[in-house]
């Protein structure tokens, strides 16, 4: 693929999780970048380990709308996708098949979170513009501040996708 591509848009990840190519794994060039997907791996899961007491701390005095049901179920699939793509890697001789395609479900995720932030900062504006109570300027609060954690998590994710195509063009 050109260099030009964004990660996002690369179709390596598609090529990669048919899993009909032979690779070159182990060499130190592949070595070293696979260290670079884990690093962003762990950038992903010290965030993603501070929804948890956001999660945890719902009906006892934490407004449910801090982080909606929807985004603990994206948040534990982020993190199991994260785990099984970490011990995939740590392998000595990874199935690359199956980091491509924890890759495109990572590169899925961040599409929807983009898309779903921005509806939600448009429906969040409009609302603020018709808000004449204080009740409703701290719902409207709680959505932005979980939507700008979500825009967090959506750059590491974003990231970790970026490192697992350089890897891919390392090894293809």
């Amino acid at each position: 693929a050109d260099s030009e591509v964004e990660p996002l848009e690369d179709p390596i990840l598609d090529e990669a999780a048919e899993g009909q190519r032979e690779f070159r794994i182990g060499n130190s060039a592949e070595i070293d970048q696979r260290r670079n997907v884990l690093e962003r791996l762990e950038a992903l899961e010290r965030e993603m380990a501070q929804l948890r007491p956001v999660a945890a701390g719902r009906g006892h005095n934490r407004p449910p709308e801090l982080l909606p049901v929807e985004a603990e179920a994206a948040s534990e699939e982020i993190q199991k996708v994260s785990s099984n793509l970490r011990s995939e890697l740590e392998k000595a001789s990874p199935d690359v098949a199956n980091v491509a395609r924890a890759g495109k479900f990572l590169r899925w995720i961040v599409t929807s979170v983009k898309a779903v932030t921005t509806e939600a900062g448009k429906i969040g504006q409009k609302i603020k513009e018709k808000a004449r109570d204080r009740a409703a300027e701290l719902v409207i609060a709680g959505i932005v501040s979980g939507g700008a954690l979500w825009d967090k998590i959506a750059r590491l994710v974003e990231a970790v996708v970026a490192e697992i195509v350089k890897w891919l063009h390392l090894i293809f």
